[in-house]
């Protein structure tokens, strides 16, 4: 029987919908969305204003110019 109060239960049931990455610019920390891991997407840094791609499938952070 599942415990309803154990939080590894709750992880694996109720996955969030964000990922913690590295810029790989100036290495500041980011959450960004992770609605559909896969595929590729381009996000912007906050800090830094530059912008980088998220390989989903290759889980590989790529320079954007």
């Amino acid at each position: 029987m599942f415990d309803p109060i154990d939080p590894l239960l709750f992880y694996c049931c109720f996955p969030d919908d964000e990922e913690d990455v590295s810029c790989p610019h100036c290495q500041a920390q980011l959450t960004v969305p992770s609605e559909d891991v896969s595929g590729q997407e381009q996000f912007e840094c906050c800090d830094c204003g530059k912008a980088f791609t998220i390989d989903w499938d290759e889980r590989k952070i790529y320079y954007d110019g």
